[in-house]
C-alpha cells in the first residue's frame, strides 16, 4: 500500500440535528471515515436525545466524538455581550484577529455586521486544524466556508445537498450560497437532478460530482414478497409527516382500493407537523381501521417493518415553496429487501426506481394514477418477485455504502493532494 494510501487525514463533519431518526445517511458516511481509523470530531447544532437511533453509534462511540454548538443569541446586544464575555477566557491570542475578520460586513454582509459569524466562530478557538470539513446541507458549507476564510477553522470545504437545501432554502435566501460557490472546494448533490440544479444556479462544475446515499446491504435480507391467503396486502410509508411525503394521497388511494373491495393495510412509520392532520384525512375517508400509525421508530424497528410488508407507497410531492426530495433512503431499503415500489416522477427519484421494472412511478397529487398503480400490483403478485430481484440489483450496483463511501475517501484524497476530483 503507497504511503498516500496509509496516510490519516483529520476530518470535521457539520450537521444539523444529531443523531437523528431521518437522517441515517450521516451515520453511514461518518462510520466510512471512522473505520478508516481516521479522527473525527462532529460538530452538530443540536442535540436530538435519540442515542438509540442507530447501532453505529454505539459501535463507533460517535457520541464521544461530538460536539453541541451553543446556539448563537438572539438581539445584536446579547452577541455583543456573549462575544466580548467570551474573548477574556480565550487560549489563542490570535483568535482576537479571526473574530476581527468576522466583523468584515463587506464581505460576509449581515452575518458580520450583526456578529453571528463571530459568535459561530467562538466554539473553534481550540480546535481548528482539518484536512476536510464536510458539512452535511448547503447552509452548513456555507458556514464552513466563512469560518475557514476568517481563520477560525482551516480544511478542504465539501458541502453534500439533500433536498431542502437546494430551491427551497434558496427561495427563502436569495444568494446564500454565493461566498460558498465560490470559495468551496467541493460540492456532492445526492442525485443527478440535484448536479443540473447546482450548475444552473452557480456552483462550478469543475468542483461537483454525484454521491449517492448508500446503505448497507448486509443489513437487508433478500426475501421477494409474496400475498398470504386470507390476510390483506400490506402497504408501507416510511416517512416523517410532512407536505412532501405527499402521504394525504396515498390515504385517499387506499381508500379507494378498500371501497373497490381490495383487503389492504397501510401503515405509516415515522411523525411530524401533519400527523393529526393525516388522522383526520383517515377518519373522514372511513379507513381508520386499516391504517397504523406507530410514530418514529428506531433503525431496527424499521428494518423488521420493511421486511414484513409486501409493497412500499413513496407519493413523494414538490411543495409549493419548492421543498422537495432527493433519492429517499428508505426506497433503496426496501428495493433492497426485494420489496415492489410505488412512488411518483420526483426529483430523482427515476434514477433509482425504474419505472415498470423495479415498480410503478405516477404523476405527482394523481390519485388516479397511484391507485391504479396499487391495483395492478395488487391483482398481479406475480409482478413482485421480477421487480424485487430488479430492484435489489440496481442498490447492489449503484448504493452500495461501502462503494460510496470508499468514493467519498477518494475525494478526500484528491482534494488534500490538490488533485482533480473529476474523472
Amino acid at each position: 500500500m503507497s504511503t498516500d494510501r496509509q496516510k490519516k487525514f483529520r476530518v470535521a463533519f457539520f450537521v444539523d440535528d444529531f443523531p437523528s431518526y431521518t437522517q441515517t445517511f450521516v451515520l453511514r458516511q461518518i462510520a466510512g471515515v471512522m473505520e478508516e481509523d481516521w479522527p473525527i470530531d462532529i460538530y452538530a447544532r443540536r442535540n436530538s436525545g435519540l442515542n438509540d437511533t442507530h447501532q453505529l453509534i454505539d459501535k463507533h462511540r460517535m457520541i464521544d466524538n461530538t460536539i453541541y454548538l451553543p446556539m448563537v443569541p438572539k438581539s445584536r446586544f446579547q452577541r455583543v455581550k456573549h462575544v466580548l464575555g467570551k474573548c477574556a477566557s480565550l487560549n489563542r491570542p490570535d483568535f482576537i484577529t479571526v473574530l476581527l475578520r468576522s466583523l468584515n460586513f463587506l464581505e460576509f454582509g449581515r452575518e458580520g455586521f450583526s456578529l453571528k459569524l463571530a459568535c459561530l466562530a467562538l466554539p473553534f478557538s481550540t480546535q481548528t486544524n482539518y484536512d476536510i470539513l464536510h458539512s452535511q446541507f448547503g447552509w452548513l458549507g456555507a458556514a464552513a466556508c466563512k469560518l475557514r476564510q476568517i481563520g477560525a477553522i482551516s480544511g478542504k470545504v465539501v458541502t453534500s445537498f439533500r433536498g431542502y437545501d437546494t430551491e427551497q432554502y434558496l427561495k427563502k435566501n436569495p444568494g446564500a450560497y454565493r461566498h460558498l460557490f465560490k470559495h468551496g472546494d467541493l460540492f456532492l448533490p445526492v442525485c443527478d437532478y440535484f448536479q443540473r440544479w447546482l450548475i444552473d444556479n452557480g456552483c462550478p462544475e469543475n468542483k461537483i460530482q454525484v454521491l449517492h446515499s448508500g446503505i448497507d446491504l448486509s443489513e437487508f435480507r433478500f426475501d421477494p414478497r409474496k400475498p398470504e391467503l386470507g390476510k390483506p396486502i400490506r402497504l408501507l410509508s416510511v416517512a416523517r409527516m410532512v407536505e412532501k411525503k405527499g402521504l394525504a394521497y396515498a390515504l385517499e388511494a387506499v381508500a379507494r382500493l378498500s371501497r373497490s373491495g381490495k383487503s389492504v393495510h397501510y401503515t405509516i412509520l415515522g411523525d411530524g407537523p401533519m400527523r393529526s392532520h393525516l388522522e383526520r384525512i383517515a377518519e373522514s375517508l372511513g379507513i381508520s381501521e386499516h391504517i397504523s400509525m406507530p410514530g418514529m421508530k428506531p433503525h431496527e424497528h424499521v428494518l423488521l417493518e420493511i421486511q414484513r410488508n409486501h409493497i412500499m407507497v413513496a407519493p413523494s410531492i414538490t411543495t409549493a415553496d419548492g421543498d422537495h426530495e432527493g433519492i429517499p433512503n428508505v426506497l433503496k431499503e426496501a428495493m433492497a429487501t426485494g420489496m415492489p415500489v410505488v412512488s411518483t416522477w420526483h426529483s430523482g427519484i427515476p434514477e433509482l426506481v425504474h419505472d415498470q421494472q423495479t415498480g410503478f412511478l405516477v404523476r405527482e397529487k394523481d390519485v388516479d394514477q397511484l391507485t391504479d398503480k396499487l391495483r395492478i400490483l395488487i391483482e398481479n403478485p406475480d409482478m413482485w418477485i421480477r421487480m424485487g430481484e430488479a430492484g435489489r440489483d440496481i442498490v447492489e450496483k449503484q448504493y452500495d455504502i461501502n462503494i460510496l463511501n470508499a468514493r467519498m475517501i477518494e475525494f478526500y484524497r484528491r482534494l488534500v493532494n490538490g488533485e482533480s476530483v473529476k474523472g
